[in-house]
């Protein structure tokens, strides 16, 4: 099954590449799609996200699993919920 992950960033952002590299180790043992989205390129996103990224949300519910650090746990809970 794929999981599918918006990761809610902007350039430049440390802990955005950080979690984006614990993302891709995750990635070789599991099944994940991540999306990156740039909040700096929508006046809404920046305003709901700018103090909190970066943010991880699952695609289809857009609930948010973690902020500022990787967790793993939500994302496998993720993966025993989701159908695919």
């Amino acid at each position: 099954m794929t999981v599918e992950l918006v990761l809610y960033s902007r350039p430049g952002c440390h802990l955005c590449d950080d979690m984006l590299m614990a993302l891709r180790a995750l990635d070789s043992r599991r099944n994940l799609r991540v999306t990156v989205v740039n909040i700096d390129d929508d006046p809404a996103l920046r305003d709901a996200y700018a103090t909190r990224i970066p943010v991880l949300a699952r695609a289809d519910t857009q609930e948010v699993l973690c902020e500022s650090r990787l967790d793993e746990a939500a994302i496998m809970s993720c993966m025993g919920t989701t159908r695919g």
